[in-house]
């Protein structure tokens, strides 16, 4: 019986709704040739941030919790994704 992971998808399937956005905003930034930038202003903060909500929630909640904390740090690499686009896309265009 998969029912008890029904809330592990949808959680997941939630997840790749904000992944898809910033992995296609982040063509703006790749095509600026701002890659540094993105490891520190877009990859570190949503890593880490996983790591570190997963670190406190999983050990009591389990895996839905990792979904949980993968679904935070999607929506904190899109807010990240998209404030560095914008900067770097009015940069270039100055």
């Amino acid at each position: 019986d998969f029912g008890d992971g029904r809330w592990l998808l949808i959680i997941l399937l939630l997840s790749a709704i904000p992944e898809s956005i910033a992995m296609s905003i982040y063509q703006l930034i790749q095509s600026a040739g701002r890659m540094w930038q993105s490891l520190f202003f877009i990859a570190m903060p949503r890593d880490v941030g996983y790591l570190a909500v997963s670190a406190l929630l999983v050990p009591q909640y389990g895996v839905v919790a990792a979904a949980a904390a993968y679904l935070g740090s999607q929506a904190l690499g899109l807010a990240c994704t998209a404030v560095a686009a914008y900067r770097s896309s009015h940069s270039v265009f100055k």
